[in-house]
């Protein structure tokens, strides 16, 4: 195996590795709570692969062991174009589990956040449509994600763009009536910045699917304003204040926005989750149509959204002519399949 870049460091045991006769591990990508990242190359195909292998930390926990097979299942069965696509799970020779996905080009949206601070307002509806559309799927499939966060939404560079998003890491998702969790009752799980104050209490039997819808408000919030809509000195007085506190008005932290997306975006963050959106589709149709924003025909760009024709004087309304393609969002509602957000 090659020798760290650092010598003080000992070199990483994973590099170099070829596992399950298969994936060559090539390089280090990025390290996380629960493990690393490196790329590798199939050993019969000209094909390069992401590879999570689980840390040695959280191999040592049966808990960790089982969320990390059951990110592999749960990815592989919510099979859409806006998850990241998991194709093999296996354990390597001292036991550790991994998992492989497919490798993705670009960065993610805190990556983005932090470079940029405030995004275009296409932008930022356009990525909310997107994860919307991934989360549409999961959640028609009993599926919460729990962890949605700026790091766990990949921009993607495909063809002309560098915004085709992916949604990574459903590793402490909940399987809505499974009759089993993974965590206790009172167990916080999650990102303080982007969870629901019922989230936040522990109250795991209380999060549902509307628990996502705030997470995305509350991206949606830091995509448009610069900032996180609740913030704490540590991560026990976010989280006070995601259960306590209002978030800034937007329209302070971005003048000029209209004031029906503020409305729809401080919906989404309301406290009591019956007075949220109640699914991601009326959240992603709220926002195109106060940003006055419709999808262009390949279904991921948004684009003004034609002015309604002013009547002629004295006559009957003209009709505006209609929008060619796909269904813009402002048409969708919790009836329509997830597909139609795909």
């Amino acid at each position: 195996m090659p020798l760290s870049a650092d010598p003080t460091e000992p070199p990483d045991r994973w590099i170099g590795a070829l596992l399950a006769k298969t994936y060559r591990v090539t390089r280090l990508l990025g390290e996380g709570g629960m493990g690393a990242v490196y790329e590798a190359e199939h050993t019969r195909l000209p094909r390069s692969f992401a590879v999570k292998v689980l840390g040695d930390a959280s191999f040592k926990h049966e808990s960790a062991k089982t969320r990390f097979r059951r990110e592999a299942e749960i990815a592989c069965r919510l099979k859409h174009r806006h998850i990241v696509e998991v194709v093999d799970y296996n354990v390597t020779s001292s036991g550790h589990p991994y998992l492989v996905m497919e490798l993705l080009e670009g960065e993610d949206l805190a990556a983005r956040l932090s470079r940029e601070g405030q995004l275009p307002l296409e932008l930022a509806v356009s990525v909310t449509h997107q994860v919307a559309s991934a989360l549409a799927t999961a959640h028609q499939q009993g599926v919460v994600h729990r962890d949605l966060k700026p790091q766990n939404i990949f921009l993607c560079r495909q063809a002309d763009r560098d915004d085709f998003v992916k949604v990574l890491d459903f590793g402490i998702s909940k399987l809505l009536g499974s009759g089993s969790s993974l965590t206790g009752d009172q167990a916080i799980m999650g990102t303080p910045w982007y969870m629901a104050p019922e989230q936040a209490r522990g109250l795991s039997a209380e999060v549902d699917h509307r628990a996502d819808i705030f997470a995305l408000g509350a991206i949606l919030y830091q995509m448009l304003a610069g900032r996180v809509p609740f913030a704490g000195e540590s991560a026990l007085t976010t989280l006070y204040a995601v259960i306590n506190d209002e978030p800034p008005p937007l329209s302070a932290q971005r003048p000029g926005l209209p004031a029906a997306l503020e409305a729809a975006v401080m919906r989404a963050l309301v406290k009591p989750r019956e007075e949220r959106f109640q699914t991601v589709r009326e959240l992603a149709a709220a926002v195109a149509e106060a940003a006055g924003l419709s999808l262009d025909v390949t279904g991921e760009h948004m684009i003004p959204r034609p002015p309604l024709a002013r009547p002629p004087l004295g006559g009957a309304p003209v009709p505006t002519p209609p929008i060619t393609g796909p269904i813009a969002p402002s048409s969708l509602d919790a009836t329509l399949p997830a597909e139609t957000l795909s």
